[in-house]
């Protein structure tokens, strides 16, 4: 065997002549130079490392795979062991909750969940800010959402690695709030008072002889739902102090384009308007005649009938401002019936204009009680059934008067509910026994009359005819009485009235002789003739004057 080797290591030498030196026959039968053998000796020796190294790695790799595979089964077992449980190592407000089911943790966060402060919330609209404290808002802390959160740690979305890290960590669920929406929601109703911009209609204005066109442009309202949403949002897992822009929807005018009414607006500002106001108790006319800009500030643009187009119409409250600046320069307390006349000057600017009647009102006095005072003589001092003013003070004995008690005096207006009738008046003089009639402030007839005797006197002062019978009956006097007027309201304890000479129950005329003297039960009593022609020339509402 030695021999052998020997030989093949002769035969592999070179001989003279045959190449040169240090050449190299591989067992391949080809001659190969030092360098390129050794070349080749280096090249299988790479090999050999990375053989050796990848099989080194294959094998860390392995073990890597089997101890990953031990980590994600051993994960799996710890999840299985905490099913409806916390993971391990999770805090809510500082109170370790980790192994707790929610119950539990519920009950665990009680006290500290008291003691939690919510933020401070600021709201804005873009321009003003109002701060409330989170308690203000109803905010407070959500025990039911941060267990949830709890709960969700190492169980949400992501890989398993980042699910043992959970584990392997301490973790620290932020706080969770919650709004009380009925507490929220009445502090948002307070501010959408505050906040709303109403829609600016589209308008007339009049500049000189001409009517412009306003345009009109769009209002806001406050979102109160929007904004709770908001501010739930905003709150919900905040640390801080919070800032909630408010939310607000447009609110568009009702009519956007004036243009269409201006035609409109100029026939109505051509119309004429006066306003005439009598005092009956006296006799005193006020007018007024309303210029072509006050008229103006009434006008507005609305919805035409159905949603159809535009029209112009007299603004109420605009119409009432004006009458209650007139009725502010009256004096002496006097108005005017302001409803009644709105409804009546915005009915005659409807109607083309005109002259519009007013009903004048008079207040209320106030009377304080003297000694000697009694409740007849300061009737009679006011001009007012006694009743009437026992009426309006329930509180006070009329028999018993005390002095430096006040007593309410009615309005005169108790006796005079319908409109003076226009142009027309009576008077009736006491002292002179006379009874005058007046129309459009001349005298048309004067008749000697008689009033009410000394035991039954008639009551002066200011009424109206409030009824006309053509022939009454006085019961308590058994009479009587032709072409009767009566001048005061039922249930007020005065009968008196106008009326023709009396018949009695045995069918004779009483006072005839006496006509021109007081000797009447109270009323005013003038010839037969003289009566039928006052009756049939007075109506309802004509003012009378019974003066001493």
């Amino acid at each position: 065997m030695t021999k052998r080797r020997a030989s093949r290591r002769e035969s592999a030498e070179p001989a003279e002549g045959d190449g040169g030196a240090g050449a190299r026959l591989p067992s391949g039968g080809l001659l190969l130079s030092d360098r390129l053998y050794r070349r080749v000796r280096r090249a299988r020796a790479v090999e050999r490392l990375l053989f050796r190294g990848m099989a080194i790695l294959c094998s860390v790799l392995a073990a890597a795979v089997l101890m990953l595979a031990g980590a994600r089964l051993t994960l799996r077992r710890l999840e299985g062991s905490f099913e409806g449980r916390i993971y391990p190592r999770v805090f809510v407000l500082g109170v370790a909750v980790g192994g707790l089911t929610p119950e539990e943790a519920a009950r665990a966060l009680t006290g500290a969940a008291a003691g939690a402060e919510p933020a401070a919330v600021t709201l804005n609209d873009g321009e003003t800010s109002w701060s409330y404290t989170g308690a203000e808002l109803g905010v407070h802390y959500d025990v039911d959402g941060a267990v949830a959160a709890a709960m969700h740690v190492g169980r949400g979305p992501g890989s398993w690695t980042s699910h043992l890290a959970d584990w392997l960590r301490r973790q620290d669920v932020g706080p969770v709030w919650r709004v009380d929406l009925a507490v929220a929601r009445s502090v948002f109703s307070a501010l959408a008072t505050r906040t709303a911009v109403a829609p600016r209609e589209a308008s007339l204005r009049v500049e000189g002889n001409k009517v412009t066109a306003v345009p009109g442009a769009p209002g806001r309202a406050l979102d109160v739902e929007a904004s709770l949403a908001r501010l739930a949002d905003a709150v919900r897992y905040h640390t801080g102090d919070v800032q909630v822009e408010l939310s607000f929807r447009s609110v568009p005018p009702q009519v956007a384009d004036a243009r269409p009414a201006v035609a409109q607006a100029e026939r109505m500002l051509q119309r004429q308007l006066a306003l005439t106001a009598y005092d009956p108790v006296t006799d005193r006319t006020f007018a007024w005649t309303l210029d072509r800009a006050a008229i103006a500030g009434w006008l507005r643009v609305v919805p035409g009938e159905k949603g159809q187009g535009v029209a112009v119409r007299a603004d109420r409250s605009a119409v009432r401002s004006t009458l209650a600046a007139l009725a502010a320069g009256l004096g002496d307390g006097r108005g005017l019936r302001l409803e009644e006349a709105t409804d009546q000057v915005v009915t005659a600017l409807g109607s083309g204009g005109g002259t519009v009647r007013l009903y004048l009102t008079h207040p209320r006095r106030a009377h304080t009680i003297e000694p000697g005072d009694t409740l007849d003589g300061i009737a009679l001092e006011y001009g007012l059934p006694p009743a009437l003013v026992a009426e309006a003070n329930p509180g006070i004995d009329p028999s018993a008067l005390q002095p430096g008690e006040m007593l309410v005096i009615p309005s005169i207006d108790v006796l005079l509910p319908y409109m003076p009738a226009a142009g027309k008046r009576i008077v009736v003089s006491l002292g002179e026994q006379r009874l005058r009639v007046y129309e459009n402030g001349q005298l048309r007839w004067d008749w000697p009359c008689s009033t009410g005797a000394a035991a039954t006197p008639t009551l002066p002062g200011t009424f109206e005819v409030l009824r006309k019978v053509e022939n009454a009956y006085a019961g308590p006097w058994r009479i009587w009485m032709p072409h009767f007027l009566s001048l005061c309201p039922a249930g007020s304890g005065c009968d008196q009235g106008i009326h023709g000479l009396p018949v009695a129950a045995g069918g004779g005329r009483l006072w005839g002789p006496y006509l021109g003297q007081p000797v009447t039960f109270g009323s005013i009593v003038v010839g037969s003739e003289e009566a039928e022609t006052l009756y049939q020339w007075a109506e309802v509402g004509v003012p009378v004057s019974i003066q001493p």
